[in-house]
């Protein structure tokens, strides 16, 4: 389910407007104070809320239509929920969009509802809750902008916290906060008590499921990620009633002695993971109230949890800590004097900051600059190197992007410095930028951190795999087993590297089973090369493969054999929450060490 497009008539504090919503996972509305961002939010939530914001003149009509796609699967969903909710009124097999008009005239002011096409229940499926229960794609997750944690006295827990009943009433509870905008919220230690407790019961005879700990796991993993380099502590004999932050120097403190920002990022986790996953559109109106920077920086990775594939997190904010992390054409800027409009250009950008009041952006205020290829280095480094956390860090989306961001600011006095993959035979950085250019001695950052024995000891330390492989030789073991079971893409990947060099042919995938036959097969595509000039070419890229032997790193990426490694010997369900869970522990990495000597470097050299 997407949000496809949004109009909006004589609604206070916007201009009339018609838009159509970007195609990308984050989208931002910005602005400066009183440009209507959160009016604009609460008109997109208005299928949910089934209300809209008080008019601009109040002698008009108001208006608001928004336009969602569905996908097959909801489809089907919603022609079985119209059959069984309204018997004799029908949908299409081929409907993939809805749009849903809510409007009051002036003289009568009550709100009238209304979809097209003209079926009930395609209103009515966002308030059924054994819908929502059994499709929660169909289910807005809403926080609003003011969060108060408000303390709760009570030393029980009640595992009913954890039924699918209680997560839906929260999730409308919040979405009903839309115009009002405050949410007092005293869950977040219930519902973390519950889910402790839940994962340390025994399972039912014959019934071999990790669900509840996996849960626990995940929850724990996201909130260490907010609050590092402390810790949430679990319920234990020894406090059986209340929950504990651990400090890194020893000692503990209760939940309500964490700063302001910290219990409002934590309020969020807890909504998020309560709704479940699965979910299309995760709205949230200013995430980065009374965050620090990095807080919210580090709030928004861990949302994705909460997110299917190809969901959408919807936020109102004019933090540059966030926009700065986002393309310019996922962000709509939002005028004091004419309608909202997306963002076309760094230029663009720069405008948007100096009418929202921002002196400057972390771009220009970080004392470094960093450049990496991807979201994923960009989340995990300053919790591994501390001296980045006063730096600025962006992911570029890729090795080339990395090589051209360092170029074009090279010429300026700017403090920057890139970190690459070593890549499987990529070519290295030019000599113009190569002392500000870090390359990883491994194919990607996830290698450096599998390759790790202390990051793998770590992970035993903490319980955070599965005692049939709490010994560093059974980690290995099965990194080694999993890394040549991917010879065949490697070599695939490495022979066309070889190829490459002499023809701009679009290569089939190496990635996937019968990668060398898929290769094997472009002889017959393009008449440039003979099947000898290929069988050649794998020649020499099984040559490179048995060179690397017994070590794999620097041929072999780790996001290849990550999935495999983590749903193997732990209970995670996603290998980066693993990579983040252990990394909350701080080991000592070798290669992250070097890596930090030559930042620190970069700095002494800029200052």
């Amino acid at each position: 389910m997407k949000i496809l497009r949004l109009k909006v008539e004589n609604i206070g504090g916007l201009h009339d407007c018609e838009i159509a919503l970007p195609d990308r996972e984050m989208i931002a509305l910005a602005g400066a104070n009183g440009t209507g961002k959160s009016k604009m939010l609460a008109c997109l939530l208005s299928p949910w809320t089934n209300t809209i914001p008080a008019p601009r003149d109040p002698s008009a009509r108001r208006a608001v239509s928004v336009t969602i796609q569905f996908d097959e699967r909801e489809v089907a969903a919603l022609i079985e929920f119209v059959h069984q909710s309204h018997p004799g009124w029908a949908i299409s097999d081929s409907l993939r969009e809805a749009t849903y008009d809510i409007w009051a005239e002036p003289m009568v002011g009550s709100l009238n509802v209304r979809t097209q096409p003209d079926v009930p229940s395609l209103w009515n499926c966002f308030r059924n809750q054994n819908f929502l229960q059994r499709y929660p794609s169909f289910n807005l997750v809403f926080l609003p902008a003011e969060r108060r944690m408000v303390s709760n006295y009570s030393t029980s827990f009640d595992l009913a916290q954890l039924a699918e009943e209680v997560a839906l009433e929260k999730t409308s509870e919040a979405r009903n906060t839309a115009h009002s905008g405050v949410l007092d919220d005293g869950e977040f230690e219930n519902y973390a008590k519950a889910l402790c407790v839940a994962g340390s019961l025994p399972n039912e005879e014959n019934f071999d499921g990790d669900a509840e700990v996996s849960k626990w796991q995940s929850f724990r993993g996201a909130v260490d990620l907010l609050l590092y380099p402390k810790f949430l502590m679990p319920l234990t004999r020894q406090n059986p009633d209340r929950l504990r932050v651990g400090l890194p120097g020893g000692g503990s403190h209760s939940i309500y002695e964490l700063s302001s920002g910290e219990r409002q990022a934590l309020v969020i986790i807890s909504r998020v993971f309560r709704a479940g996953e699965g979910h299309s559109v995760i709205a949230i109106d200013e995430p980065d109230a009374y965050l620090h920077p990095a807080l919210s920086t580090k709030l928004l990775a861990a949302l994705g949890v909460g997110l299917q594939t190809g969901g959408r997190l919807l936020l109102a904010t004019h933090s540059p800590s966030i926009l700065d992390s986002m393309p310019p054409q996922a962000i709509f800027r939002l005028h004091h004097s004419k309608p909202p409009a997306i963002v076309e250009s760094e230029g663009a950008r720069i405008d948007l900051y100096r009418e929202a009041g921002f002196k400057a952006s972390a771009l220009t205020q970080a004392s470094l600059l960093v450049a990496t290829e991807g979201e994923f280095d960009e989340g995990i480094l300053p919790q591994l190197v501390p001296l980045l956390g006063s730096a600025n860090i962006r992911g570029r989306g890729g090795r080339a992007q990395v090589i051209r961001a360092l170029e074009s600011l090279a010429e300026y006095d700017v403090p920057i410095i890139g970190v690459v993959d070593a890549d499987i035979m990529a070519p290295p950085p030019s000599r113009s930028v190569a002392s500000r250019c870090f390359i990883w001695p491994t194919a990607d950052i996830e290698g450096v951190l599998l390759s790790d024995d202390a990051f793998l000891q770590a992970a035993i330390d903490g319980y955070l795999v599965r005692a049939p492989f709490r010994s560093l030789d059974k980690l290995k073991d099965l990194l080694a087993k999993l890394s040549i079971g991917v010879k065949g893409e490697v070599v695939a990947e490495l022979a066309q590297r070889i190829l490459r060099s002499n023809d701009s042919f679009a290569w089939p995938t190496p990635r996937g089973d019968s990668a060398i036959d898929r290769l094997r097969q472009a002889a017959d595509l393009t008449p440039k090369l003979s099947a000898s000039d290929i069988e050649s070419a794998i020649t020499q890229a099984e040559a490179e493969w048995n060179k690397a032997l017994p070590n794999l790193w620097a041929l072999v990426r780790g996001k290849r054999v990550l999935g495999d490694f983590v749903s193997t010997s732990s209970d995670f369900k996603r290998g980066p929450a693993f990579l983040e869970a252990v990394a909350s522990r701080s080991p000592r990495i070798q290669t992250l060490e070097r890596f930090e000597a030559f930042a620190r470097a970069a700095l002494e050299a800029g200052s």
